[in-house]
């Protein structure tokens, strides 16, 4: 049988040059100190386990400043396919109709640089899709965004 992305665990292995054991997770290098010691296999043990907690979450291990919004979505994406499920009047089928422009306008750009002129302009684009304003109103009105540090009520 094939293995998905995802499914096996991060090796706890010795990196060559410095003699430190290393755990790569989420595509980003933990170094646990010197390879072999009890003290790196329980923080091995710690970071795996808080990665297997998170869900095996892209964004585990990642600053919140280097986070970016198409790994955000995709974090989340998986979380609502799991809660909500996949019906076709499901939340996580609005989820998917809505993500779509957000990610194609700013999936590459860093998720804290997403402020109140980035959202008009999805919800614009939106409009622009031909979604009718109240279906758009309803998706985006319960928003809790958390723009500068100061929440705001959509």
């Amino acid at each position: 049988m094939p293995r998905f992305a995802g499914e096996s665990i991060p090796k706890y292995r010795k990196h060559r040059g410095s003699g430190q054991a290393v755990v790569t997770i989420s595509g980003r290098n933990h170094y646990l100190g010197p390879h072999g010691t009890k003290t790196s296999k329980f923080e091995y043990d710690r970071l795996v386990g808080e990665w297997l907690a998170s869900g095996r979450s892209l964004g585990y291990g990642v600053s919140q400043n280097d986070l970016t919004i198409a790994e955000l979505l995709a974090s989340y994406k998986r979380f609502a396919k799991i809660y909500y499920g996949t019906g076709a009047q499901s939340e996580y089928f609005h989820y998917v109709r809505v993500s779509r422009p957000i990610s194609e306008l700013y999936g590459r750009t860093r998720a804290v640089t997403f402020g109140p002129l980035q959202f008009k302009t999805v919800r614009e684009r939106l409009i622009s899709e031909r979604c009718s304003r109240s279906y758009v109103n309803s998706r985006c009105s319960g928003w809790r965004v958390s723009f500068a540090g100061q929440q705001v009520r959509r």
